[in-house]
């Protein structure tokens, strides 16, 4: 697998896929992501991403899952009162 460097990879977007949720409560929910085209994430504990969804918008996020977990990453969701 190809690795992705944060620091080498600043500002560029990379497409993913969702490859599973789970909800946990009410109003957090888990998702398992996956980079496309096979690359991996490389990061640290306290980095964060930002994560895009065309035509929704954008939010920066804490991944939440290990380092050491190199084939997809997870990031927790909680909804936010309007």
């Amino acid at each position: 697998m190809e690795r992705t460097r944060l620091p080498e990879s600043n500002w560029q977007t990379r497409p993913a896929r969702i490859l599973r949720t789970r909800q946990l409560t009410e109003h957090e929910k888990l998702f398992e992501i996956a980079l496309g085209g096979g690359r991996t994430l490389d990061y640290e504990p306290g980095q964060f991403l930002m994560i895009s969804l065309f035509g929704v918008g954008e939010i920066p996020i804490s991944v939440a899952s290990s380092p050491t977990v190199r084939s997809s990453f997870e990031i927790c969701v909680r909804a936010a009162a309007k």
